[in-house]
This record gives structure tokens, C-alpha cells and sequence, in this order.
């Protein structure tokens, strides 16, 4: 019998044969541990399923099928995650679970999804690990090229038109170790060392892993949400190495609102990995957060600045130093003049800035 709440790993990737190696790697040392698989399947009438598959060391458990009928795998998963991981837990046969996620899932989110459940108690489990396996063959087109999910047929749903980029660096940032498969070659390598948070652990070999640190370990989501706030994100390294480089673009000033518009595509555009905050004249209370990979580029309002002092900070990994060069002077250019932000708030406020569709309406200022 199990003593103590179910041990739970997430299991993350966005390619199928990294999963497949990954999770028999790990089922082979969970020993008293369950896996509990999700996947896309075709249904038998058209709409996409969700199958979820517990296994053991002795083989199936069993297996459900779950209708993808809102058009969101990741809800679908998370929905029926709880349930499951419940079930598994009330059992008292398994004293550990690896939740192997579908390719592409976030792990963040359903990190998220399961600790909500154990703090309401709807869940007797802890997490354990969250972990990350790439492949170092493909990590540099994967992270920045411009493939998206749908043209590998990844997609979780018909509407998910992310990146391969996009979902990869969600996984890595969001992950407590990640491990490569194998020794990368020194430009993946260095890539990995440039894009990880300083947090995160590097493991080269699944068979380096130490299943049993794993499962000991607590996977932290407070912690994580506060190490991911744009604002506060730390570089692990500066150093150029095998052609990758990061550059930290860092400055008190505002961007400026048509500037920026006019030049997002030299700002936000290439085969880069960049992640950081912003503000604006416009909004000058909204912590404005900016990440993409691959050329694909978010930005949206993630709070308020509250007691920190505004920055304009991007950090920005690539291996092209024609793309450095075009993005540095496309910052200096979209940042407000020394004069131009000494006039700012009066000019700007109350104004429309024209990025309502990305950050929402420009509040108003209050009356008398």
C-alpha cells in the first residue's frame, strides 16, 4: 500500500518519438508507478478524441475515450487529468505517476490545472517534477525556425496555429529539468545554455536521469509564476558561443505606440528566441509582456508595475548577426526620445495608441 500522496512527473515534448523513448525510459524505473497517457485520435464519427491510457508494469489498466467537443485538447486534458489522477490515487496500488502529455500540450497550464485541485482537495497528490525531453538534432530548427505545429500535424486542435517555436519554449521555461536525448552539437548546446531559465536543470541522456530525485522533488508553481513575470527574468548566459548570442536591450524609457506598430516586424521578426516587457506612453500603469520564437511574436498585458520601476527590457537569443543587428537598431528607434518622454504622459493620455486589438482599450483618465 502507498503512504503518502501520489507522486506526479509531467512528461513534456512536441515530437512523438522523443515521447515514445522518453516515457518507456521512465516506466522502466517507476516501479510501483502508473503512466497516464493522453493522445489525439480520429474518432469513429469525425470529431477528434482524446484517449487516455493507465498503464503499469503489468500492462494496461485501462483506457477512455473523451469527445474534443470545445475544440481545446488542453482543456480536455486537464478536465480529465483530475479525475483520473484521483482514481489512480484512491487505489492505493501506485505510489507515483508520470503524466505523459500530448506533443505539443503545455505543461505549465496543466501544472497549474493539478495544483489547483490539490489545494481544494480534490486531488491527494503532490507535484513531483515537471520535465522537458528534446531532441539536439532538431533543437535549433524547432526552436527558431517558423514551422508551426499544424504542418508537422501536431496541432492540438483545428484552431492551434502556434509554432513549433512557441510551444517548445513554453515547455522549456516551464520545466524544472530538461533533458536531451544525446550529446547535442555545440550550436545546440550552446542554444539550450543561452534560452534556459537559470533554474532549470540540464540532463544530457535519458539514462542520466535520476527517477528517484524526480519524485522526490516539488514541482513549485508559485515559484515558477514568479520566476516567468516578464519583468523579472534573469539571463543565464551573455556569452557568444558556436554562433549563438543573446543581447539584453534595457532601458527606462517607454516604446513609442506608432513607432512601434510601424516597426514590430524588424523588432519582433526572425529566427530568434525573445522574451521580456515593455510599456507604454499610452498605458503607463500595464506591464506589457513581449515572447516569440521563431517569427512568431505575443504581446499582451500581464498587470501592473505597482512598485517596480518601469523598463523596457528584451532579451533576445539568435544564431544570424545581420538579425542582432536589425533588432538592436529597431529598438533604439521604437524607444522615446530623452524629450519625447519628458511630454509623454500629457501627449498620450487617454489617446489611442492603435494596439487595442493586442492590449485592450486605453483607459480613460478619471474625472476631477
Amino acid at each position: 500500500m502507498r503512504r503518502g500522496p501520489l507522486a506526479v512527473v509531467l512528461l513534456a515534448t512536441i515530437d512523438p518519438t522523443v515521447r515514445d523513448l522518453a516515457s518507456l525510459a521512465l516506466a522502466c524505473d517507476l516501479g510501483d508507478g502508473v503512466e497516464v497517457r493522453h493522445e489525439l485520435v480520429a474518432g469513429a464519427d469525425g470529431p477528434q478524441e482524446v484517449r487516455c491510457t493507465v498503464s503499469d508494469i503489468t500492462g494496461v489498466v485501462f483506457t477512455s475515450l473523451a469527445e474534443l467537443d470545445h475544440g481545446c485538447l488542453s482543456c480536455t486534458v486537464r478536465e480529465g487529468l483530475v479525475p483520473t489522477l484521483q482514481w489512480v490515487a484512491e487505489q492505493g496500488r501506485w505510489s507515483s505517476a508520470l503524466v505523459t502529455l500530448p506533443v505539443g500540450a503545455a505543461n505549465e497550464q496543466v501544472a497549474q490545472q493539478l495544483q489547483y485541485a490539490i489545494d481544494q482537495q480534490a486531488l491527494q497528490a503532490r507535484l513531483a517534477h515537471s520535465l522537458a525531453v528534446v531532441d539536439p538534432e532538431t533543437l535549433v530548427d524547432d526552436l527558431l525556425g517558423d514551422h508551426l505545429l499544424a504542418e508537422r500535424g501536431l496541432a492540438l486542435s483545428e484552431h492551434d496555429a502556434r509554432a513549433v517555436g512557441e510551444a517548445l519554449s513554453a515547455q522549456l521555461d516551464a520545466a524544472d529539468t530538461v533533458v536531451t536525448l544525446d550529446h547535442a552539437q555545440p550550436q545546440a548546446s550552446s542554444l539550450l545554455e543561452h534560452v534556459l531559465p537559470p533554474e532549470v536543470h540540464r540532463v544530457t541522456g535519458l539514462h542520466r536521469l535520476d527517477v528517484g530525485a524526480l519524485l522526490a522533488g516539488n514541482h513549485d508553481v508559485e515559484a515558477l509564476d514568479a520566476r516567468l513575470a516578464p519583468s523579472r527574468r534573469r539571463v543565464r548566459c551573455h556569452e557568444e558561443r558556436d554562433g549563438v548570442w543573446t543581447v539584453v536591450l534595457d532601458s527606462t524609457r517607454a516604446f513609442h505606440p506608432q513607432r512601434l506598430l510601424d516597426q514590430v516586424e524588424l523588432l519582433g521578426s526572425g529566427p530568434v528566441r525573445a522574451r521580456g516587457c515593455f510599456w507604454l506612453p499610452s498605458r503607463p500603469d500595464a506591464v506589457c509582456v513581449w515572447d516569440g520564437s521563431g517569427g512568431q511574436l505575443s504581446i499582451g498585458e500581464v498587470g501592473h508595475w505597482c512598485e517596480q520601476e518601469r523598463r523596457t527590457r528584451l532579451v533576445v537569443t539568435g544564431t544570424c548577426q545581420e538579425t542582432r543587428g536589425r533588432i538592436e537598431r529597431a529598438f533604439r528607434d521604437v524607444l522615446l526620445s530623452e524629450h519625447e518622454q519628458s511630454s509623454a504622459a500629457a501627449r498620450w493620455a487617454g489617446r489611442s495608441d492603435g494596439l487595442e486589438a493586442w492590449l485592450g482599450e486605453v483607459e480613460l483618465p478619471q474625472a476631477g
